[in-house]
């Protein structure tokens, strides 16, 4: 009994474990069908993430997935034709999960496509085929309609299907007139309509018509090609056609001739005349075609056969050697009386060896770019040409690439032989790598030509010689020129002479000019009558400027057509980097104009620094002696010290001009300046005007003197003389001033210092002084407010309705002290609008700190 209980036991035990196993596994299945007709799909791919098993239905559209483990599985069903379905299914050890789908087709869009888009009869054709298809397999009915009497087609019906289906199209000339004749085909289906033009020419029964299409060219001494245009057949097929020639004005087919043979087409020809002809001899060639009505003739066009010499070529210089790089240059300076059908170059490392390359394409100035030199490696050249006499050569030049290990040295002031690319147009600029290649440029004569600067380049305190008459295009293209030192005592000190071109995107860093006897200095061009745009001169270290007069940061003296736009000038603390006797000026020495169409434009910029001199010290010009000229500032500020014993204003240090001159126009200007002035005629905007007519508009001065004298000292203006009381009245419109002085505060007018027989209108202005100004002569609508404290000259200023409020910012304001009755007082201030937070000096009067 026992031993039957063990055998039991021993059974249930196995029979569990077989339970166990079974469970631990499950299954997935499933059926795929259309789901617009619910048909079951054979051959759908149904593949299983993450297993990466998959398997295809039967024809009974069923797929089975057996003996999985439990988790969370990803099905994927596609099938061509069909969009492509996803469906998640979690298996559970010891079941099997069910996941059927249905597939939706895919949406086919049917194209009717022609063979052709328009048909062209000409004057001759009857007959024309055109192909219909369709992208799909499936077909489609379409009908085509004719919408003239003369046009046919067949069949007019039919089912394209992806084969095609074949148009016949007929015309019929029959009792047509001669004239262009124009018509249609529709084709109708259910994929839409499609119009195919038909055009058809009726000439009248005549010859053709041709003419001569072109220059003579390929010319030897005794043979030639021209080209011919059949313009019209004549209504017949043509059975010859070419061109004739012969001594006398009217040649025939009887005389020497081409034939091309027959064409019913009409179009363009070609004929090679090479024979009946001889070197000196005078020809007549005339065009022809003939049908069975006649020969129809060109005019005559006359050709002259000269002797053929050699080609004369000439040798230049190569351009632009670098390391593994080069440019030969070759020229055909005479072609010999004929066609030169080949030019190029022969080059190597010795004279005896060298490798022959012909040019793609014949012209009389070629240049081939050599690449994959050796470096330091002298190479052999020479251009050939070939003409019909044979072949001719230039001269045999040389040139040796560079060496890498050279190319990093500090430069010794020596010149390039050629710049570092291009070729010096608008689209391929020269390139200027190095200051080799920029010393190049005086040196090559090519100062009309495009440049691009495309590295920062040292000069390393090499004594420069400045570029000369510069009416090219340079573009500093964002990068900067570093230790620009000018030594030679002579005239016109800058990085150029004159600037009459264009100059843009340009930094100077670190400028050495200290020339006590040189007159026009400027770290940019020493004169300028061109255009500076986005150039910027920083004064860094041992940096100065120095000149007897005419002294700019950026340009030593102006004339009519300057334009300045978005530059700047900085320099550091400690000293004063500008300066010079007379006219001396933060962005310009002196601007010159004696016509009445002349004129300066300075816009945009800020100058930030220390400048001194004699007399005609200005912010932004030293001295504008314009009789005539007109001269406009606008969106320009200074910050900095200004030094000087006459005339010195912290955007003009002295402005002239005579009666009728233009207009000198101050606008959205504004200067926050120490003015050091020991003789007089001192300005927060302008020092001295003599008999010019300006208008100060929406501009101000933060400005603090400190005075030898107080004769002709303003807030804005210092002295201004019109003693002809012809150019007024003098404008000052939406202005402010706040002045201080180490003198008593009243001496030194809010607005004007000084005024002598002249006529000012004021309207709106404002100022922090005590004292208004001295006159001599009235002051013509006083709108001005003096002792404006706290934060009245706010109130007054957008309580005035003036029209030009809209260059202030009052949101973004800053405090400045003033003396006022005898007390230290706050004046709440304005900036314009074009100013930043910072470009008054944080608020405050400027202290040389950057």
């Amino acid at each position: 009994m026992k031993s039957k209980l063990l055998i039991l036991s021993a059974l249930l035990s196995l029979f569990s474990c077989v339970a166990d196993e079974v469970a631990s596994t499950g299954d997935i299945a499933g059926v795929v069908k259309d789901r617009t007709t619910s048909e079951t799909l054979q051959g759908c791919l149904v593949s299983l993430t993450p297993s990466g098993k998959s398997t295809s239905t039967g024809t009974d559209g069923r797929y089975e997935f057996r003996d999985l483990e439990p988790e969370n599985y990803s099905l994927e069903f596609s099938k061509e034709g069909y969009n492509a379905e996803k469906k998640s299914v979690a298996v559970v050890a010891g079941r099997s999960a069910t996941a059927d789908v249905m597939l939706s087709k895919k949406e086919v869009t049917l194209a009717l496509r022609l063979s052709e888009e328009s048909l062209d009869f000409g004057d001759l054709e009857s007959s024309r085929e055109l192909f219909l298809s369709v992208d799909d397999a499936q077909s489609v009915n379409v009908s085509v309609k004719s919408n003239a009497s003369w046009l046919h087609v067949s069949p007019e019906s039919g089912v394209v299907t992806k084969s095609g289906l074949k148009l016949t199209v007929l015309v019929d000339r029959d009792g047509l007139s001669e004239n262009d004749y124009s018509s249609s085909l529709t084709i109708s289906s259910s994929l839409g309509s499609i119009t195919v033009p038909v055009m058809m020419k009726v000439a009248d029964a005549s010859a053709p018509e041709v003419k001569i299409a072109g220059d003579f060219y390929e010319i030897t001494e005794t043979s030639f090609k021209i080209d011919g245009l059949i313009l019209k057949t004549g209504g017949s097929p043509i059975t010859s056609y070419g061109h004739c020639w012969a001594e006398k004005p009217e040649p025939t087919i009887n005389d020497s001739k081409t034939n091309l043979g027959g064409t019913s087409e009409v179009g363009e020809y070609t004929s090679t005349a090479n024979k009946g002809l001889a070197t000196g001899k005078t020809y007549y060639v005339r065009a022809y075609a003939e049908n069975k009505h006649g020969v129809g003739y060109s005019e005559s066009v006359q050709i002259t056969l000269t002797k053929i010499e050699k080609a004369k070529v000439e040798t230049l210089d190569a351009a632009e050697v670098k390391n593994t790089s080069a440019k030969l240059v070759g020229k055909i300076t005479d072609r010999g009386g004929g066609e030169i059908t080949e030019c190029g170059f022969y080059y190597g490392k010795t004279k005896d060896t060298q490798s022959k390359y012909q040019m793609q394409e014949v012209k009389n100035d070629f240049i081939l770019n050599l690449t994959e030199l050796e470096e330091g490696t002298t190479y052999y050249y020479k251009a050939y040409a070939v003409n019909a006499k044979g072949e001719s050569c230039g001269q045999t030049l040389t040139f040796t690439t560079k060496k890498e290990e050279t190319e990093n040295l500090p430069w010794d002031g020596t010149t390039a032989k050629s710049f570092g690319g291009g070729s010096g147009t608008f689209i391929d600029p020269y390139l200027i790598e190095t200051p080799r290649q920029l010393a190049y440029i005086e040196s090559s004569g090519k100062t009309s030509a495009y440049y691009k600067l495309v590295n920062d380049i040292d000069l390393n305190n090499m004594p420069w010689n400045p570029i000369p008459a510069f009416s090219g295009h340079f573009d500093g293209n964002g990068k900067a020129i570093l230790n620009l030192k000018v030594t030679r005592f002579k005239d016109n000190a800058g990085l150029f002479e004159k600037v009459s071109g264009e100059v843009k995107s340009l930094t100077i860093k670190g400028v050495s000019i200290n020339l006590t006897t040189t007159k026009t200095v400027g770290a940019l061009t020493a004169s300028c009558s061109g255009k500076v745009t986005n150039c910027h001169v920083i004064m860094t270290g041992d940096s100065q400027l120095v000149g007897a007069e005419c002294v700019g940061a950026l340009v030593g003296t102006a004339s009519n057509g300057t334009e300045i736009e978005g530059c700047t000038v900085s320099s550091g603390t400690g000293q004063m980097y500008i300066k010079g006797n007379t006219d001396i000026g933060g962005i310009v020495g002196r601007f010159t104009g004696n016509g009445y169409q002349e004129t300066i434009s300075i816009k945009n910029c800020m100058v930030r620094a220390s400048i001194g001199g004699q007399n005609n010290v200005g912010g932004i010009i030293g001295n504008i002696s314009a009789y005539m000229s007109g001269a406009n500032i606008s969106n320009t500020g200074f910050v900095g010290d200004l030094t000087g014993a006459s005339c010195c204003g912290g955007i003009i240090g002295t402005m002239s001009g005579y009666s009728g001159a233009n207009l000198k126009v101050i606008t959205s200007c504004m200067a926050n300046a120490n003015i050091t002035n020991s003789e007089g005629n001192a300005g927060g905007l302008i020092g001295y005007v003599s008999s010019a007519r300006y208008n100060v508009i929406s501009s101000y001065a933060i400005v603090n003197f400190t005075l030898g004298t107080t004769s002709g000292v303003g807030g804005l203006i210092g002295n201004q003389y019109d003693p002809y009381n012809s150019n007024g009245p003098h404008t000052i419109e939406c202005c402010y001033a706040v002045p201080e002085s180490n003198t008593d505060a009243a001496s030194v007018g809010g607005i004007i210092g000084r005024a002598e027989e002249g006529r000012v209108s004021m309207e709106d202005v404002y100022t922090s002084s005590s004292y208004l100004t001295i006159f001599t002569r009235d002051l013509k609508d006083n709108y001005c407010y003096t002792k404006c404290n706290g934060s009245w000259l706010m109130y007054y200023m957008q309580g005035s309705g003036s029209e030009y409020l809209s260059n202030w910012n009052f949101s973004n304001t800053f405090t400045a002290t003033a003396t006022i009755d005898g007390e230290k007082q706050s004046v709440t201030c304005p900036r314009l609008s074009w100013e930043s937070s910072s470009s008054a000096a944080r608020g405050k009067r400027y202290s040389g700190r950057r």
